[in-house]
């Protein structure tokens, strides 16, 4: 049982134990990972730290094996690290031999810079979301975090570092033990890195393969809307619809607050009348109109042509974290103009009816032009609501020859845009 001990733990030989230690802690750790992280690009269980982004709750069985094994390898790590330096301490106090302590200054300066480096790239892998792999494989991340390549030079630097401390440290104990350096990296320890090397390099084939394929898709989407799929690019894409005005969203903003939250006649939609309202709800729509004809001169007059954009922060990092009140508002003009119309088509109206759904179109207009998802899903929910109010006008009969042409042309020019945002 002691010849076993001895040779799993190398208590003769402390200088083997400890790169043992240090390659089971890094390559062990990594390798510990990948059996999580290749599922994980098959779909097939969840990334056990997704829970850093409140992907997967605690609860998740995966996250709490993968912990357990981190933390066994990690602990079983530093348990043959600290008994391999307490045998060299021993050694070279009992030999004599303190003149091998002068190669911890150097071990803890290029060590401990090599730590710092690796915590600021995980840092920066953190604030912008980004996995091992494309920051390293880069994979079309470049154009939209900054600084990046300046931080690819900090990894590499911080790699390089601590791989110098580490072969210090090698050096040292086999100096003390009269052995050459490579004694220091036994079968066990050359085993462990020739599997982490092998599995690395399937993940970087992978990486770079994958960074070829969003390139291809990049290139065609860049194509496709004439500007570059990057931070820079959206920026330049949204300048396109106009100079942007938070002093206007400010104003409507504040102005929405100062009507109703909803209609006095008890309709459950914002501003929204119902589709075949009686006589009492279309008379308290239009004393709501009387009462508040001051702030609603305000609104209809910012959506009497196409509102201008909200600014937006387009630098890395921030993009995701754009607020956007405007399409709050939009969506409930959207629907004051329904009423506006249900209310003109029930007096006969048509003027009125036809300058409410001009506001309603350049609503839609609005929320068509802004980039995110959300933009583009409010912007369905709206033309979905000028739709209803086309076909209303439609049934009214109150329209024109010229009218019904310009609807006809409306229409046509829609699939084209439904098509650009798909």
């Amino acid at each position: 049982m002691k010849r076993i001990l001895d040779q799993l733990f190398f208590r003769n030989a402390p200088s083997r134990q400890a790169m043992g230690a240090l390659t089971l802690a890094v390559c062990g750790s990594w390798l510990w990972f990948s059996c999580f992280h290749f599922p994980v690009i098959a779909e097939a269980v969840p990334l056990p730290w997704g829970i850093l982004a409140c992907d997967i709750p605690l609860i998740d069985p995966s996250w709490w094996v993968f912990l357990s094994g981190e933390a066994a390898i990690l602990l079983c790590s530093l348990a043959m690290l600290a008994a391999a330096l307490a045998v060299f301490t021993r050694t070279i106090c009992r030999e004599g031999k303190l003149r091998y302590l002068w190669y911890w200054p150097a071990i803890l300066l290029t060590g401990g810079a090599g730590v710092g480096g690796v915590v600021l790239t995980i840092r920066h892998m953190i604030r912008y979301g980004m996995s091992v792999l494309s920051y390293i494989g880069d994979t079309g991340a470049a154009g939209d975090v900054p600084v990046l390549e300046n931080f690819r030079l900090v990894t590499l630097g911080a790699l390089l570092l601590l791989g110098i401390a580490v072969l210090l440290l090698a050096k040292m104990l086999t100096a003390a033990e009269n052995r050459p350096l490579r004694f220091a990296f036994g079968r066990a320890s050359r085993l462990l890195l020739g599997v982490f090397a092998l599995e690395y390099l399937v993940a970087l084939i992978l990486a770079v393969s994958a960074a070829r394929a969003t390139a291809r898709i990049e290139e065609k989407l860049a194509k496709r809307f004439g500007c570059p799929m990057t931070a820079e690019g959206l920026a330049a894409y949204y300048a396109r619809f106009g100079t942007p005005d938070r002093e206007f969203w400010t104003k409507m903003t504040e102005s929405r607050r100062r009507l109703p939250a909803a209609l006095p006649c008890g309709t459950p939609w914002d501003l929204e009348l119902p589709d075949r309202p009686e006589p009492e709800p279309l008379q308290a729509f239009e004393r709501f109109a009387r009462e508040n004809a001051e702030v609603l001169a305000v609104l209809e007059e910012g959506i009497a042509r196409v509102p201008p954009p909200l600014p937006l922060d387009f630098s890395p990092g921030n993009l995701s974290l754009n607020d956007f009140p405007h399409l709050v508002v939009l969506r409930s003009l959207a629907r004051l103009q329904k009423s506006r119309i249900i209310a003109a088509v029930a007096r006969g109206d048509r003027a009125a009816a036809l300058r409410a759904y001009a506001r309603m179109r350049n609503c839609t207009v609005s929320a068509e032009h802004t980039p995110p998802l959300i933009g583009s899903i409010v912007w369905i929910a709206l033309e979905s609501v000028r739709l209803d109010c086309m076909e209303k006008l439609l049934a009214s009969k109150l329209l024109s020859e010229e009218d019904l042409d310009a609807f006809a042309a409306d229409l046509d020019a829609l699939l084209p845009r439904i098509a650009e945002n798909r």
